[in-house]
């Protein structure tokens, strides 16, 4: 057998390998997770009795939650088959499924598309969601185009003016750097009131992480190229507004999604052999859209 059909054996391997190491940690810490969170309030109940007062605190209201999708697939304007298969249907439908599913269940769903997708317009409409005092959740689904250059992760958004500004983003071609999104969320502070990022991009894994780290409770991210997203996304709005755990809602609907077939269907074109839908989630898995998200 040729040496490099060994390698590329042993590559997918490894790769399969990590694959489940990540949905056995994933399925491991939610189990891990519900089981610490009941022994709280097992031992809260036996020694203070039941709080009806304490179990109302933990409620946030429909009437105090927002959620803001950001939208821009501006980048990679080539390989239209494959981008069709991979971005179709978020790209037309992103911003109207959130709607159609969570409009009875958020105060405002704002979305950030188009031109006004930029960084600084990103966090201008947090900055104006955050000085309302009666929110105190905000929720973040992210749709658009993330790759893994030499110097690290970049996602797509809408050109910015003032490019300078970014230390490492190429924001005037429509390209961030990971790290100067995830800096920009950090400095505003609000680690109590950012709760739930969902992304449908690719290679997101760092992103996810970063806004967890930058404040936001849970969060989760492709390991590769994201090529399940017309079936995972739907699924995992349904269960997110039936008060699944994040954690929960997020597995149902990656298991559902027939991932390895969609994985399969693209790694045949040029630049996408690596394909892998695998989520990493990261922060409180237990966070539901009813209850607070500090973490």
């Amino acid at each position: 057998m040729p040496v490099f059909k060994k390698a590329k054996r042993k590559e997918r391997r490894e790769k399969r390998k990590e694959r489940r190491q990540v949905r056995v940690q994933n399925a491991t810490r939610i189990v891990t997770d519900a089981v610490d969170k009941g022994t709280t309030v097992a031992e809260s109940v036996s020694s203070n009795g039941v709080s009806l007062k304490k179990r109302e605190d933990r409620i946030v209201r429909t009437s105090e939650r927002v959620l803001i999708i950001f939208s821009e697939f501006n980048e990679f304007k080539e390989d239209k088959k494959v981008m069709e298969m991979l971005y179709g249907f978020v790209e037309r439908q992103g911003v109207a499924a959130a709607t159609g599913v969570l409009s009875q269940l958020y105060s405002q769903i704002i979305p950030c598309t188009g031109s006004t997708a930029t960084l600084s317009k990103l966090i201008k409409l947090f900055e104006d969601v955050l000085s309302d005092d009666d929110v105190e959740e905000i929720d973040l689904i992210w749709h658009g185009h993330g790759s893994k250059r030499d110097n690290g992760y970049f996602f797509s958004m809408a050109p910015e003016d003032g490019a300078e500004s970014y230390t490492k983003s190429l924001a005037h071609k429509g390209s961030y750097h990971v790290d100067d999104i995830v800096n920009a969320f950090d400095d505003l502070e609000a680690d109590e009131r950012l709760r739930m990022f969902y992304t449908t991009a690719c290679e997101s894994e760092y992103l996810a992480k970063g806004l967890v780290d930058a404040g936001f409770s849970c969060g989760a991210g492709a390991l590769d190229i994201n090529t399940n997203s017309a079936i995972e996304y739907p699924l995992f709005l349904r269960n997110w507004a039936l008060s699944l755990p994040f954690g929960v809602a997020l597995s149902n609907a990656f298991t559902k999604s027939r991932w390895r077939v969609t994985d399969a269907a693209v790694r045949p074109f040029d630049r996408f052999e690596d394909a892998d839908s695998t989520k990493r989630q990261f922060g409180d898995v237990m966070t539901t859209i009813r209850t607070n998200g500090d973490f």
